[in-house]
């Protein structure tokens, strides 16, 4: 009996570190995407002449947001989720500053970081 409970106590153990494990995971990849968020926010605020003649690609801010995050271009654009961050946001800037009709940069930088989409495996929205 008591070797049985040992094998619960260490299967306990173990899947107790896989969770935690898991959950730092996903605590590095929140902070990840709300860097990126604000950076594609900072970056279009201060390029909004540009964002507003349509002069601003989006390779331009995976490049501004893999330097903010200290990465290559290349790796981010390979991490599929974070593309889809940096796109759900230039959408976010798209509709509230309507497509650079708007004038005044603010409007890009108005916009709070209320939510990220998570367009992961597991699908969820995550708040920040």
């Amino acid at each position: 009996m008591s070797r049985l409970i040992n094998v619960f106590f260490v299967l306990i153990t173990v899947f107790t570190a896989r969770r935690a494990g898991a959950e730092s995971q996903d605590d590095d990849a929140l902070s990840m995407y709300r860097a990126a968020q604000s950076e594609v926010r900072l970056f279009i605020g201060g390029k909004y002449s540009e964002y507003r003649e349509g002069r601003l690609t989006h390779r331009m801010m995976k490049q501004a947001v893999a330097e903010r995050l200290q990465m290559t271009y290349s790796e981010v654009k390979q991490n599929r989720e974070l593309c889809l961050v940096i796109e759900s946001e230039v959408e976010r800037i798209s509709q509230k500053c309507r497509e650079g009709r708007v004038e005044d940069p603010s409007c890009v930088l108005s916009l709070e970081s209320d939510v990220v989409e998570n367009h992961g495996e597991h699908g969820r929205k995550v708040e920040l």
